[in-house]
């Protein structure tokens, strides 16, 4: 019964302080004591991360735009877009810790039958690691409907204790309900994967939004996120095109409390992203991507 409680602790603490909640910085070492604790379950969240710059500054928000390859680790359904192919890379370090690092890239390769993606997804450091390999299929069952399934591999290490693995499915729709709005869901973890010796359960979560074009060059995004465990996240992000190599974007949400702004440049086939989300405890979190398409 202890080790299930030490696990229940260090899953909430690590949910908590990579996404964003109420929690010092300076407690975030006391995580690497509590990885001995984990000896007889050996535990990895394989929670939700920032993925894109772009979707940081929009507070999370997208699961209904169709934004290219990073669209893979919020909904698959997102990988069908207008060009045929783009690259995505993506780092941040939340806080600006030395310890902790968050990293990914992704591929879209797109025809109007179908849409497939890939991508790599890092989180942790030296003495905890966690990574994801991706793959995904989206195929639009109508000009109006389109459906996606991805699998996830989900490797976790921990120093000196070893290696746990599991495969994770996710699940993606996005509708056209106009010219210039669509809705959009997602599910996380559909068939309850578990992960380590005394099987633990990974998070599963249930994503539904809208993105909007009101008028011309502003775009709305607004998404409600709900991880099984934690309160529902309300998300909600304005995109403005400047002009047409400057994006602007800004964005709140709820759980936990935050507010996001950022930018987007483009230049010939490459586009730069910045995003910082600010917290009233932990501080600023600097969050850059590059989009090759």
């Amino acid at each position: 019964m202890r080790s299930r409680n030490n696990i229940h602790v260090f899953r909430q603490f690590i949910k908590r302080i990579v996404t964003f909640t109420e929690r010092h910085s300076t407690i975030f070492r006391s995580c690497f004591f509590a990885l001995p604790l984990t000896l007889n379950s050996v535990f990895a969240s394989f929670d939700a991360l920032p993925f894109s710059a772009r979707h940081a500054a929009l507070a999370g928000a997208g699961v209904a735009w169709c934004s290219g390859a990073d669209g893979i680790y919020v909904n698959a359904a997102c990988l069908h877009g207008a060009s045929p192919f783009d690259l995505h890379f993506f780092y941040a370090k939340p806080y600006g810790l030395h310890d902790l690092n968050m990293a990914n890239v992704a591929a879209r390769y797109s025809r109007a039958r179908c849409s497939c993606g890939i991508g790599i997804q890092y989180f942790g450091n030296d003495l905890y690691r966690e990574n994801q390999f991706l793959a995904a299929v989206a195929i639009p069952i109508s000009p109006a409907l389109l459906l996606a399934l991805s699998g996830r591999l989900g490797i976790l290490n921990v120093q000196h204790h070893g290696q746990a693995h599991s495969v994770l499915a996710d699940f993606g729709v996005i509708v056209r309900l106009t010219a210039n709005a669509a809705f959009g869901f997602s599910a996380k973890n559909v068939a309850n994967a578990k992960v380590g010796a005394a099987h633990e359960p990974l998070p599963s979560s249930l994503i539904v939004g809208v993105h909007m074009t009101p008028f011309s060059h502003c775009v709305v995004d607004f998404d409600l996120c709900k991880e099984i465990r934690f309160p529902l996240d309300v998300r909600c992000g304005i995109s403005w095109q400047a002009f047409s190599a400057l994006t602007l974007r800004m964005g709140v949400g709820g759980e936990p409390s935050r507010v996001c702004a950022g930018f987007t440049l483009c230049h010939f086939r490459v586009r730069l992203d910045y995003a910082f989300s600010t917290h009233s405890e932990l501080g600023l979190t600097h969050l850059f991507s590059v989009g090759v398409y």
